[in-house]
């Protein structure tokens, strides 16, 4: 009998040996899979942070050429508006503050404009009332619009040049 017990517990142990082995092989490819699992999602998640990469390296490509082509459409735009019209309207606002300062100049100024006493020929020029102040400012007018490069010279709305 107790040749039996002992034949039957070296079985056991021999079964229960077999049962850890399939345990720990069991447990060691749930722990690899495991950690397949792991470096699957990762391998996923880096592969798409280049293709977002990718794709946001193209955008600012495409974004660059977008506002290169614009830059130089503006440019353009602006180049022939002033072709066209020869900056008629930076020099209209360059003329408008250039007149805007001698106003402000000549109602600051304290003085007199005209002399107290005119002496000489009633011809033009200093003997005609106003003489002094209508000749400066003709003068600064002559000037700016000869700085502006403007032809103030037209007899009315419907003059034109002929070429």
């Amino acid at each position: 009998m107790q040749i039996q017990t002992a034949v039957v517990k070296a079985k056991e142990a021999e079964q229960e040996k077999l049962t850890v082995e399939a345990k720990g092989a069991a447990d060691a490819a749930r722990a690899k899979w495991a950690q397949e699992v792991i470096k699957a999602t990762e391998v996923t998640a880096a592969e798409q942070r280049v293709q977002v990469a990718r794709l946001d390296a193209d955008a600012a490509a495409l974004k660059k050429k977008k506002d290169i082509l614009e830059g130089e459409g503006e440019g353009e735009k602006k180049r022939l508006i002033m072709s066209a019209d020869g900056a008629l309207e930076q020099k209209l606002r360059a003329y408008i503050e250039v007149n805007k300062m001698y106003a402000d100049a000549m109602a600051k100024y304290q003085g007199a404009w005209v002399p107290g006493v005119v002496m000489g020929g009633a011809g033009g020029g200093a003997g005609r009332a106003g003489g002094g102040a209508t000749d400066l400012i003709d003068m600064l007018s002559v000037k700016t619009a000869r700085d502006l490069s403007l032809d103030m010279g037209f007899a009315g709305a419907a003059a034109t040049k002929k070429k």
